[in-house]
């Protein structure tokens, strides 16, 4: 308790230098406003601001003088220990607070997580039926090419399994004729496409942006270097394909 008394003490010691300061500085104001013989009317305002500003201090210096004595006397003790159990109780609020929302972070976090693997296992198994379904219809003769095969699908699983979570989150909200491009593997947005648009794929590489733009008669790349504007690097005309029906 001793030690509390002294930290209300040293804060009602604080204050009282702190008052007595500003008073003295209202005092040396008052003085210069009175020597003053220009703007007659603002200077009497002034001093009657000052005035009364110094009179409200002086009556704080009062009550703190009062508390003073009262706090060597013991008056104080139950309100100095209301007021430690409320600081107590706030700080403890606090650090409630910020476990909470360490710990809905935390939840959120393995939420995230969870839905990515979730999403992966299912593009593995979907990517598995389809390379399935295309390897009874090939040719199993030739053990070379269906080696050749086996790896190169082997690869396209690592390179699934590597997709950043940044494009995977995008393709979210990406019309189905726009999408990343990474390491050759094209991720197309989940959405509905946009009907009459060109199919937009983008690709970074070492910072570059390449802008892969497709329409039936035209195929653009552009490329991007970080917040510049976009530069036309090279335009073709596509080859339809002629229909043997």
């Amino acid at each position: 308790m001793e030690s509390k008394r002294l930290s209300e003490k040293n804060k009602i010691k604080d204050r009282i230098k702190y008052i007595e300061k500003y008073i003295n500085v209202d005092k040396a104001s008052i003085e210069r406003f009175r020597h003053k013989t220009t703007s007659l009317e603002y200077n009497k305002t002034q001093i009657s601001k000052l005035t009364s500003n110094i009179k409200d201090l002086e009556e704080e210096l009062k009550h703190l003088e009062k508390r003073k004595n009262d706090l060597d006397q013991g008056l104080l003790d139950e309100e100095i220990i209301q007021a430690h159990n409320k600081s107590n109780e706030e700080v403890t609020r606090k650090n409630n607070d910020a476990k909470m929302k360490k710990l809905e972070k935390l939840k959120e976090k393995e939420e995230k997580k969870a839905t990515f693997k979730k999403r992966l296992e299912q593009s593995r198994s979907k990517n598995h039926k389809n390379h399935k379904n295309h390897k009874n219809h090939k040719n199993h003769n030739n053990n070379k090419t269906s080696d050749t095969a086996s790896k190169g699908y082997n690869y396209f699983l690592r390179t699934c399994d590597s997709i950043p979570e940044y494009i995977l989150k995008k393709i979210k909200t990406m019309p189905n004729n726009k999408g990343y491009i990474w390491r050759g593997i094209y991720c197309f947005g989940e959405l509905p496409a946009d009907k009459g648009q060109p199919l937009v794929m983008f690709e970074k590489n070492n910072g570059l942006m390449i802008i892969h733009e497709m329409t039936n008669n035209e195929y653009k790349i552009w490329h991007k270097q970080g917040k510049g504007n976009k530069i036309l690097y090279s335009s073709r005309q596509r080859r339809k394909k002629v229909s043997m029906f």
